[in-house]
C-alpha cells in the first residue's frame, strides 16, 4: 500500500500548511507549488492538488485544483491512504461550490464526504474526524438540505432536551444527528440511537419527549423503507460498521 511517509513533497506540504494556518497564503501557495513539482504518484497528486486548492486566491481556481485532485483519485483503487483523505477533499469541493453559488454541487459533495466518513470512522466527538463531520453537517444545514431521517419530531426532541439542560440524554442523539449523511448506514444508526436512548432514559424523559422520540424513530425508520435495502440488513450493516463507498466526481 502506498504511503506518503517518504514523499519528496512532504516537507513542502508541511511548510505550506504552517504558512496557511498562519494566514500567509502567498507563502503557502509557493510551498505547495514546489511540492506539486515533486509529486509523482497519483496519491501524491491527490494530496498536492487538494492543498493547492486550499491556497488559491479565488473559488474558481480552487475548484480547478480540487477537480484535478479527484481526477488523480480515479487512478487509485482500494487504497485506505486515499479513503482517509476523501472526506476533506469532498468537503473542500463542497465549500467551493457553495461559494460559487452551485448549491446542488455543494450538497452532493457534502453528502459524499459524510458517506466516506461513515466508512472510515465510528463517530467520537473530539476525534480527528469530528471537525469534518461538523463541517459537513453545518454546510448542509446552511444550504437548507435535510438528510433522510430528519423530521420535525427529531428537531423538537433535540430542542426540548437542550432547553431543560438534559445534556446526558441529548448528547448521543446530537452525535447521531450530526453524523447523519442520509445514507442507509447513518439513518439506521440514528434509529438505533433514538431507540436505545428511549429505552435507557424512559423515566427521565418528559411525556412529550417520549412521544417525540417515538415519532422521530418511526419517521427515520420509514425513510429507510423507501430505500432498496431491507431495514434489518441495514441494521446489521450499521452494527458491523461497514459501508461501500464509490468515488464521486
Amino acid at each position: 500500500m502506498e504511503t506518503l511517509t517518504n514523499s519528496l513533497a512532504a516537507a513542502h506540504w508541511r511548510r505550506g500548511a504552517v504558512a496557511l494556518e498562519e494566514s500567509h497564503r502567498i507563502e503557502a501557495l509557493a510551498a505547495f507549488e514546489e511540492g506539486w513539482e515533486l509529486a509523482e504518484t497519483p496519491l501524491e497528486k491527490v494530496v498536492g492538488a487538494h492543498l493547492l486548492a486550499r491556497a488559491q486566491p479565488d473559488a474558481r481556481s480552487a475548484l480547478t485544483w480540487d477537480h484535478r485532485a479527484l481526477e488523480n483519485a480515479t487512478a487509485i483503487e482500494g487504497s485506505k491512504a486515499l479513503l482517509i483523505r476523501l472526506p476533506s477533499l469532498y468537503a473542500g469541493c463542497a465549500d467551493t461550490y457553495a461559494r460559487l453559488g452551485d448549491s446542488e454541487g455543494a450538497v452532493a459533495m457534502y453528502r459524499a464526504a459524510g458517506e466516506v466518513l461513515d466508512a472510515v470512522d465510528e463517530p467520537q466527538p473530539g476525534d480527528q474526524w469530528w471537525a469534518l463531520r461538523e463541517t459537513v453537517y453545518n454546510g448542509l444545514t446552511e444550504l437548507g438540505d435535510r438528510p433522510r431521517g430528519y423530521s420535525l419530531p427529531l428537531e423538537g426532541l433535540a430542542v426540548s432536551l437542550a432547553e431543560r439542560g438534559a445534556d446526558d440524554i441529548l448528547e448521543p442523539i446530537r452525535v447521531a444527528i450530526i453524523c447523519n449523511s442520509g445514507s442507509d448506514f447513518s439513518v439506521a444508526r440514528l434509529v438505533d440511537t433514538l431507540d436505545d436512548v428511549t429505552a435507557a432514559s424512559a423515566s427521565e424523559l418528559l411525556e412529550d419527549e417520549l412521544i417525540l422520540a417515538h415519532d422521530a424513530s418511526q419517521a427515520a425508520r420509514e425513510s429507510l423503507m423507501g430505500s432498496s435495502a431491507d431495514v434489518s440488513e441495514v441494521d446489521d450493516e450499521a452494527a458491523e460498521g461497514s459501508v461501500d463507498v464509490g468515488l464521486r466526481l
